[in-house]
């Protein structure tokens, strides 16, 4: 279904057609001129009409292409206050986290610390494998490892709630303990079986925070945050005080937006535990400096062959998210849509999707931001947003049809 802000855009669009109706126009190659100019009038109006009608509070958008550079803001990151979003404003991004926590392992790889094969239990004191097979580090990146999230149904998600996991690990438990408590609880699956979206990702900054003996925060800042110039990132309990915050919202009664504050009992703790899955704080700049890492892959950063592993579909059996025991996040598409390290793959059958080009990858938060890069056209784009829960949010998709049919997509 189309979002009501879309429809809005009708007018906007060359010829008055809405996006995938008719022949699709098409970007000449080259340089920008008034492609780009059109392309930026659009996806300005999109972001100013996502905030008017209220759909979201603020936004803020950053698209690279070859030649083109595109910086887009509107509405307030701190609704009460009238603080506008700014260039320095930071967002809470969630499991975008993930992606930024599998680059930082594939570091480790490539300095030979870790190895893709290795057992978790080499890393973390207490881990007990026990007879359902050894997780290794290959599972907690493709999450294939069986483990699911406490927030979630079923009685595996309810033993994970009872032992304090829901979507994170609980607070005041570390080391060696955390570390046996979590591998003794049940899995969906034998590791390598299937695919589910889970708490891998925490495991797995629990491996770097051993291996490097460092907080997570500093080996993120110093295996990605400072090599992709991310100047304006950190976890959630490392907030500069002196960086604006974008205030994750919902939607008030009767209207307006209300204070998500169960989605902000992290921010600035000194206590709660750093999350390699969900704790990333960025800016706008920052997360599409991350989508420009993924579009143009540079070997000082990564081998190519831990780049084209991380883009490549772990799967088991080269399925879709669609044959996963657990679905992803609400608004991301799965057919013909894999998972890699951290982030989603699209894959060769998604030919016949023209908003979903192959060797597309990215991801998204549980606020609404995300990022995707087209790794062939040296493409890369990130929208941040605020809005909890953010299911019903259209910016996904209409982010997605708006560059890929409007002039850089194709």
């Amino acid at each position: 279904m189309e979002s009501p802000v879309l429809r809005v855009l009708v007018p906007h669009l060359p010829g008055g057609r809405r996006p995938g109706r008719g022949r699709a126009w098409v970007a000449p190659h080259g340089g920008g001129g008034p492609v780009t100019a059109t392309l930026e009038s659009v996806l300005r109006r999109y972001l100013t009409d996502l905030v008017r009608e209220g759909v979201v509070p603020g936004c803020a958008l950053e698209l690279s292409a070859p030649g083109r550079h595109i910086s887009l803001r509107a509405g307030c990151g701190d609704v009460e206050a009238g603080v506008p979003v700014s260039a320095r404003t930071r967002f809470a991004v969630y499991s975008v986290t993930k992606a930024v926590t599998a680059l930082a392992a594939l570091r480790l790889v490539a300095d030979r610390a870790l190895r893709l094969d290795g057992p978790v239990a080499d890393h973390l004191p207490g881990w007990v494998d026990g007879s359902g097979g050894t997780v290794r580090l290959i599972h907690l990146l493709s999450h294939t490892a069986g483990f699911t999230y406490g927030s979630r149904q079923g009685p595996v998600a309810e033993a994970y709630r009872a032992a304090g996991f829901v979507r994170s690990a609980p607070e005041g438990v570390t080391g060696t303990a955390l570390y046996r408590r979590f591998s003794m609880l049940p899995r969906l699956f034998p590791p390598g079986r299937a695919w589910s979206y889970s708490l891998a990702s925490d495991v797995l900054g629990w491996v770097l925070t051993e291996v490097r003996g460092r907080p997570l925060r500093e080996v993120l800042r110093a295996e990605v945050f400072e090599p992709l110039g991310m100047k304006d990132s950190s976890l959630m309990g490392d907030l500069d005080r002196g960086c604006p915050m974008a205030i994750v919202y919902r939607r008030g009664d009767p209207g307006g937006w209300q204070r998500a504050e169960s989605a902000m009992l992290d921010w600035g703790s000194t206590t709660a535990p750093e999350s390699g899955g969900a704790g990333l704080v960025t800016s706008a700049a920052d997360l599409h400096g991350l989508a420009r890492a993924f579009a143009e892959q540079p070997e000082t950063f990564l081998p190519r062959e831990l780049w084209q592993c991380c883009t490549t579909n772990h799967v088991p059996g080269g399925r879709d998210l669609r044959s996963g025991v657990l679905s992803p996040l609400p608004g991301r598409a799965q057919r013909h849509v894999g998972y890699g390290f951290g982030i989603a793959v699209v894959l060769p059958g998604a030919r016949e999707q023209p908003d979903l080009p192959p060797g597309e990858v990215g991801w998204e938060g549980s606020a609404g931001s995300f990022f995707f890069a087209v790794p062939s056209r040296r493409l890369s784009v990130a929208f941040l947003t605020h809005t909890h829960p953010f299911g019903e949010l259209p910016c996904w998709r209409d982010v997605h049809r708006l560059v890929h049919r409007h002039g850089h997509g194709r």
